[in-house]
């Protein structure tokens, strides 16, 4: 167990990855939570459910507040994030021992150290991945880590009160772990399999298909054995899915009937937040009317949207560079779907990440890390553009794959032996990390002030 906890030690020149990132998203979330102090000064659960409707930036909702103000498992959707409020409840339970003694919520605070921490650490296992697995040079690791950053989606999920940097987190250090497994050329162990499967789809359901796809291209025929199967999957999921159903009859119901008793009050009551929830209701049934299916399983999902425009302003647009218009607003209170950049240096900046992730996807075709990311982004563009899940805002799910272009992207730069042609891809980066840093810094800042 001791020996399994070293792969969190910081050690050598990572320690300047972790300082930068320390400084840079310490610095974000500290403004974060002092825009948002006097949102957290009421202790009142009333006062939350009509309060939280204020809280937005770019589409992201402020559920680690909820949670650790007050514990309850259904500040987050629990079917897509089962344990999520589990694993935070440690934490809850810590503030919420402050808040009795002192009258004083460090929710903002304790969320901004859980997100700081997770984007420290997504930092540190990108960059050894880049330098112990994949092996480029120490500036060409230090560039692709700080690119990864710069993404605009990647930089506001990196302060907000929300689980997106929790997953970039769980995503880059299950990468790391596989990557270090097939640098040795050993499968996934069981138990490592296990724990990726609870802990991942703990935070969020699909990182469990995630787990699963890896664990199926590193074995290759071996994964369809009927006891690697038996032992490794079927057990495993069927007693995930047991705690999720005990979490729901005990936890999330009788949770679910106080909220709702809590609302219809605050709705008697409150004249704005009446019409608030009526607007929800109406934009509820507008978007069930759009779905793939009928179900409250396919909530958020759309397949009206094009997609073409979505794939060029959204996955690919707003995901790595903010919009000068409607800039960080929620496309439940005004922002259209899909918004147009003002100039063409955008679209032109965004061609060039794209060539690269094309190179980059070219020259890592062979490595089986390189097929597990693809498999990981092929499903999220499956999920996303297909199915419509989370396509009117599905900018914000780039945490989710967004690391996909920085590894690529080594690759390239290393099997590239001709020293110019590594020079201008090195000045190329160089230029789109400064540029996305300066501009969708300016833009959060802007947004938060």
């Amino acid at each position: 167990m001791l020996k399994s906890l070293k792969i969190f030690r910081i050690s050598g020149d990572e320690r300047w990855v972790a300082t930068v990132l320390l400084a840079f998203f310490g610095t974000l979330n500290v403004l974060v939570a002092l825009s948002y102090s006097d949102l957290l000064a009421v202790n009142s659960l009333s006062h939350w459910d009509a309060a939280s409707p204020i809280y937005s930036l770019s589409g992201y909702d402020d559920c680690l507040y909820r949670v650790l103000t007050r514990w309850n498992a259904i500040s987050f959707n629990t079917f897509r994030h089962p344990l999520l409020a589990v694993f935070l409840l440690p934490l809850a339970l810590l503030n919420m021992a402050i808040l009795a003694i002192t009258d004083y919520n460090l929710a903002a605070w304790l969320s901004a150290a859980v997100v700081v921490v997770c984007d420290v650490y997504a930092g540190v296992f990108l960059y050894r991945l880049l330098r112990t697995v994949i092996k480029v040079c120490r500036l060409d690791a230090f560039l692709l880590t700080l690119l990864l950053f710069s993404f605009a989606s990647v930089m506001i999920a990196g302060c907000q009160p929300d689980h997106f940097a929790m997953s970039l987190f769980l995503l880059l250090l299950f990468v790391y772990i596989m990557g270090i497994r097939l640098k040795h050329h050993r499968s996934l162990s069981p138990w490592q399999v296990v724990v990726m499967t609870f802990v991942g789809g703990g935070v969020t359901t699909t990182h469990m298909v995630k787990v699963f796809l890896a664990d199926m291209l590193i074995r290759g025929r071996r994964f369809f054995h009927p006891w690697n199967i038996l032992r490794m999957w079927i057990i495993p999921v069927m007693l995930f899915a047991i705690l999720y159903k005990v979490e729901v009859e005990t936890i999330i119901k009788p949770q679910d009937r106080a909220r709702a008793e809590r609302i219809e009050n605050t709705i008697a009551n409150d004249a704005s937040f009446r019409k608030h929830q009526q607007q929800a209701a109406a934009r509820q049934q507008e978007r069930r009317s759009k779905q793939l299916v009928d179900s409250k399983y396919f909530d958020w999902s759309d397949m009206t949207v094009p997609r073409m425009p979505v794939v060029i302003e959204n996955v690919f647009g707003e995901s790595l560079l903010f919009h000068s218009d409607y800039c960080l607003m929620d496309v439940n209170k005004g922002r259209p779907v899909v918004v147009s950049y003002r100039s063409a240096l955008p679209y032109v900046v965004e061609a060039v990440v794209v060539a690269l992730f094309v190179l980059g996807v070219w020259y890592g075709r062979r490595q089986r890390l390189m097929q597990i990311l693809l498999s990981w982004f092929a499903f999220d563009m499956f999920l996303h553009l297909f199915l419509g899940f989370g396509i009117l805002e599905v900018y914000i799910m780039g945490s989710h794959w967004l690391f996909t272009i920085p590894i690529a992207v080594a690759y390239a730069l290393k099997d590239i032996h001709d020293g110019r042609v590594r020079c201008v891809l090195r000045i190329l980066l160089a230029c789109v990390l400064m540029y996305y840093i300066a501009a969708n810094a300016l833009s959060i800042t802007g947004a938060i002030s």
